[in-house]
């Protein structure tokens, strides 16, 4: 019988991760999804091509090494329940916004731009459903603020720096090129909002409502992109709650009851458990607006975010994830 060496590798490289790992659980945070950061990274070979987590790395992936990432996230989640949940319910949600989002605006006709952190990892797995390149994170943090003052935007006397100053407000200014260098970087610049052709959706869990309205009148400004009649804010909550979808045809696995589906995921949402996943730094001054280096995260929060994506191109290939 001619053996397979490839396997023998993937059997070894695996035995070798789980004596490492047995006996070493996430410590509980916010998530509950905190790995060991004493971990060696050198165990976790194949998680190293991931720096972004896109579609394109993981196609650089061989069917061994995605073999072992499946069965090491396995023995991750492994009696770990609440996990498996936070995976299943941000699978349920892309597709919640993908099926809602689709019949109000049109397959491919808008872009998804999250404000925050709180909703950031579902837009991240909306995005390999409808084109990574239709959904953004904003790094922006308690963004009321924003309503809570009338402010102007004016250059300093050298007029170098464009700075944002607030009328009756304690805050005294933010640097404001930094944050429009920050949108630039990202693809999201005045023009482009402008000619994109398509609608552009600004979201955010909302509990009030006031960080997604503060978020909208800072973008509208005249000095960042102004007002765009293709520009529009939504509630995540009126956007998966769209009577059209039945929840019963989310992909939940079992591990939730369809009645209990949107309970189980606004209570996450509010307790912000999906933050420590997000793909944006909070951020609570214009200028200190930042992304996350995905490569630098723990080793269970990249192996997440592994299976979010293993999920969806398991799904575009047939598959059950």
């Amino acid at each position: 019988m001619k053996i397979n060496l490839n396997i023998i590798s993937i059997v070894k490289r695996y035995i070798s991760i789980r004596n490492a790992s047995i006996g070493k659980p996430f410590t509980q945070g916010v998530v509950g999804l905190k790995g060991n950061p004493n971990l060696n990274r050198t165990l976790s070979y194949p998680l190293n091509i991931f720096m972004n987590f896109n579609a394109a790395e993981y196609s650089e992936l061989s069917e061994g090494d995605i073999a072992y990432l499946r069965a090491q996230y396995k023995q991750y989640v492994k009696n770990r329940r609440e996990i498996k949940i936070m995976e299943v319910l941000q699978n349920s949600a892309a597709q919640a916004m993908e099926e809602s989002l689709n019949k109000k605006f049109g397959k491919g006709q808008y872009i998804v731009i999250g404000i925050g952190r709180s909703l950031s990892s579902i837009l991240k797995v909306l995005g390999y459903r409808i084109g990574e390149e239709n959904t953004k994170s904003i790094s922006m943090s308690n963004a009321r603020r924003f309503i809570q003052a009338e402010f102007e935007i004016s250059p300093n006397k050298k007029g170098k720096n464009l700075t944002l100053k607030y009328k009756n407000s304690i805050v005294e200014k933010e640097n404001l090129r930094e944050f429009l260098k920050y949108l630039n970087k990202k693809g999201l610049s005045r023009e482009y909002i402008k000619k994109c052709g398509k609608k552009v959706i600004l979201t955010d869990y909302c509990i009030s409502g006031d960080s997604l309205k503060g978020a909208t009148k800072l973008l509208e400004d005249p000095n960042i992109w102004g007002k765009n009649e293709n520009v529009t804010a939504i509630d995540f909550k009126d956007i998966v709650e769209n009577k059209t979808i039945k929840v019963n045809r989310l992909p939940l696995n079992g591990m939730i009851k369809p009645e209990e589906y949107y309970e189980e995921l606004f209570e996450q949402l509010f307790k912000g458990d999906f933050k420590d996943l997000s793909t944006v730094k909070p951020a609570y001054s214009l200028e200190d607006a930042s992304d996350v280096h995905l490569d630098d995260l723990y080793t269970g929060f990249r192996l997440m975010h592994f299976k979010l994506l293993d999920n969806v191109m398991r799904q575009k290939n047939g598959f059950i994830a």
